[in-house]
């Protein structure tokens, strides 16, 4: 195995005092993700010294389980990352050539032991952190991760840590598709839109000459509706589909779907149920019926799009249904975008310099 070779700071022209020489210290710390169900936690080590440091055999023995492969070298000032997820770690964060390392067993708490020792299993660093004050109280729920100011401090000690770059973000959301839009694809529930039934909701369902255009919002009754349709007394439900385009490599980490709906849905993206407004659970057919729900948006974020979205062409296919065949209207819209993001977020460093360095 090659010798890997991590980022230094030297070009930086920064040096450290003579009395922490060749200490490898745990420098960064990011445990708690935003969202939560992101998988990008790590942490950072540091050689703070002036000599390579062989980490062969090194591990980490409490808070996390690692242990390094052979021939893993951390240079002079280089820093060291082992993530929860390598592959959504660089997926989230911009870091160039830098070695990640990992996955580890267990996930960072919220507070507890991190233990590093080295090969002859002698401890070479502890931190026992926590989530609230005198620890940086940004690092749990803000998105910031914890971030040592110098390494001659005690890292052991709350006041000698940071949180990550905090900084206020205002960037309007994308639009994958917006209200009121033309280009739905609609089948009125006269029976099951597919056999079998969930085949409708998949990108490669070939559509027969029971699906119309529409623009949303497309219903009855109460005069807020673009595509007018006769369904009072006749059936329950309305299918819809549309064709999305997401751009390589611009799949968000959260997305906010937002449903007009007089009285229910069931929304699917690429086959997969990303929300239920005002309807029952389990399975519904073309004449279920939804729960009683005026006319009104409701947003539901969804987590996990990189679970659920890819590349190129995606499809959203939404299951609206009426609350009774005799119901006086009846209304379907959607809206898909990434979150508003305004507010303070923090942002993690990992493989570089800490933000906070004093």
């Amino acid at each position: 195995m090659s010798c890997f070779r991590l980022r230094t700071i030297a070009a930086l022209g920064l040096t450290w005092p003579s009395s922490v020489l060749g200490v490898v210290i745990i420098n960064e710390i990011h445990y708690d993700a935003d969202p939560k169900t992101d998988a990008v936690e790590f942490v950072e080590l540091h050689n703070a010294g002036g000599k390579d440091v062989d980490l062969s055999g090194w591990r980490f023995s409490s808070g996390i389980q690692y242990t390094f492969p052979v021939n893993t070298t951390l240079e002079p000032g280089g820093q060291l990352v082992v993530a929860e997820n390598p592959t959504e770690l660089r997926r989230k964060f911009t870091l160039g050539a830098s070695v990640v390392f990992g996955p580890y067993i267990n996930r960072l708490s919220n507070g507890e032991v991190l233990t590093l020792r080295d090969a002859a299993d002698q401890r070479v660093d502890r931190v026992d952190y926590g989530s609230g004050f005198p620890w940086p109280t940004a690092a749990s729920g803000a998105g910031s991760s914890m971030e040592l100011i110098h390494p001659s401090l005690d890292n052991d000690l709350g006041g000698s840590w940071r949180s990550s770059g905090l900084q206020v973000v205002a960037s309007e959301p994308v639009t994958f598709i917006a209200s009121g839009q033309t280009g739905w694809r609609y089948r009125l529930g006269t029976g099951e839109a597919s056999s079998p039934r969930s085949a409708w909701r998949k990108l490669n369902f070939s559509e027969d000459d029971s699906w119309k255009n529409g623009r949303a919002p497309i219903g009855y009754g109460d005069g807020d509706d673009r595509t007018t349709i006769s369904m009072q007394g006749k059936f329950s439900s309305v299918f819809l589909r549309r064709v999305f385009d997401v751009k390589a490599n611009e799949i968000p980490a959260r997305l906010a779907l937002r449903v007009y709906v007089d009285d229910g849905a069931v929304v699917w993206i690429n086959g997969k149920e990303v929300a239920r407004v005002s309807v029952p659970g389990g399975v519904l057919r073309y004449n279920s019926f939804a729960n009683s729900h005026e006319a009104a948006w409701e947003e539901v974020v969804i987590s996990n799009p990189r679970e659920i979205l890819q590349s190129g062409k995606n499809i959203i296919a939404i299951d609206a249904l009426n609350t009774t065949l005799s119901s006086s209207d009846f209304s379907i819209d959607a809206e898909l975008r990434t979150p508003d993001s305004g507010g303070v977020s923090g942002i993690p460093t990992p493989a570089a310099v800490n933000s906070v360095f004093a």
